[in-house]
């Protein structure tokens, strides 16, 4: 990265720190086995030391938005209506839910009580009834070893976790954060399994609901067991990840606030120009050129408009590059035409970037009509260590001069 995007990142601070003093909340309304057998008191010792407050209580007894993580730890009596819809709002608005479930050894999985809970909330993801074991990378068959982590900011650098009798998660519209190893065999002692497992098996994934996340995970030892293989560290990086500040697409208006948005020196004024515009009035920020030495941490137009896009591309979860002609690139598969664009937030040299480009003047102007009325559209989210970003394609642009004349109806898709 140029040494003058560097420096003028160093100069910046967008967004204040969280609270110094983040709040946990540990569900005691619906029991469970880790529980009523005080396992999780080792996670609340250990998130206090690092400087979390930790309440036990009952999730309809409290205001959940005040809670950085709220956890419900393999639950096993039945949550009400006003319970379903208490997270379900919280999670819209941006909080954080860990649901974890367990194997089939013991009959320990409740998947009637978590499945129903994940439904009503909103999400596609369940939990397996299952039992995962594995013979060649564990300690004991049912403690499996797990080291396929996949690209997310909440897994970067992560080691191998061991954890105990853990069940696979039906990932549905969620993202699989940890899978199976070749040699991870899903098996199903009571008849119970909710579908065969196929291929590599999941044990734990994230959905985004609304403008919060949904982590579920198949077995309790994520945050139990701190001195087994891996759960330090693991609780660590959820620690972490929960108490920082909300930088996510759904979030950029909170994460950028007072940004420089900055526009190449070839942009097109009656896109670019404008899409920036709409951008800065939105961020009450600054419009600058890739050239003025102020903190670069809005990106508007793709590589052929704007040089500094190019310092940025090899971070985005969805890339653009070129052949005869400029394409982007989303898991393997590729796109052309202008009529395409993205959407990414990502954290480069420890600094938040938030990048609306398009393959020509269409796609970009699609990009900032997302952000712009966010609201409306459900996004699809692709992810590295870096960030996320979502793929958009616009139709009804006749002419593909990135103007909606009055003549056009345009429709925009978030693929």
């Amino acid at each position: 990265m140029k040494a003058l995007w560097i420096a003028a990142l160093l100069a910046v601070s967008l967004v204040p720190a969280e609270s110094v003093n983040p709040h946990i909340l540990i569900d005691t309304g619906h029991g469970g086995y880790p529980l009523k057998d005080g396992r999780l008191s080792e996670f609340r010792d250990y998130a206090e030391r690092k400087g979390f407050s930790v309440d036990f209580k009952e999730i309809g007894t409290v205001d959940l938005h005040e809670y950085c993580l709220v956890l419900s730890v393999n639950p096993d009596t039945v949550f009400s209506q006003e319970e379903c819809d208490h997270l379900r709002d919280y999670l819209v608005q941006g909080g954080i839910f860990f649901l974890t479930g367990a194997g089939d050894f013991e009959n320990r999985d409740h998947s009637e009580v978590t499945n129903p809970l994940l439904e009503t909330v909103g999400s596609e993801m369940r939990l397996n009834d299952d039992q995962l074991q594995d013979t060649i990378n564990s300690g004991k068959s049912y403690i499996p070893l797990f080291d396929q982590w996949q690209p997310h900011p909440f897994t970067e650098l992560l080691p191998p976790i061991s954890l105990y009798s853990p069940e696979s998660v039906i990932t549905g519209k969620g993202y699989p954060l940890l899978q199976g190893n070749a040699t991870t065999k899903s098996t199903d002692t009571d008849g119970s399994k909710v579908i065969p497992a196929q291929g590599c098996v999941t044990v734990l994934a994230v959905e985004r609901i609304g403008k919060g996340d949904l982590f579920v995970g198949g077995s309790w030892g994520f945050v139990s067991g701190l001195t087994f293989q891996g759960h330090r560290e693991f609780v660590d990086k959820l620690l972490q990840y929960v108490s920082r500040k909300k930088t996510t697409i759904p979030f950029y208006r909170e994460a950028f606030q007072g940004a420089s948005i900055v526009t190449g020196e070839k942009c097109r004024p009656e896109v670019d120009r404008k899409g920036a515009e709409i951008l800065c009035n939105l961020l009450h920020g600054e419009i600058s050129s890739q050239n003025t030495p102020a903190a670069p941490t809005v990106v508007v137009g793709g590589p052929e408009v704007n040089p500094l896009f190019g310092e940025i591309n090899p971070y985005l979860p969805i890339q653009f590059g070129k052949d005869h002609h400029w394409y982007i690139t989303r898991d393997g598969h590729t796109f052309y035409g202008q009529e395409y664009g993205i959407i990414a937030v990502v954290t480069v040299e420890g600094y938040d970037v938030l990048v609306v480009a398009g393959l020509g003047g269409t796609g970009t102007a699609g990009a900032v009509n997302v952000l712009e009325h966010i609201e409306d559209y459900t996004l699809v989210y692709t992810y590295n260590e870096y960030g996320e970003a979502v793929l958009i394609n616009v139709s009804g642009d006749v002419n593909l001069n990135g103007i909606q004349d009055t003549s056009e109806s345009w429709e925009i898709l978030v693929l």
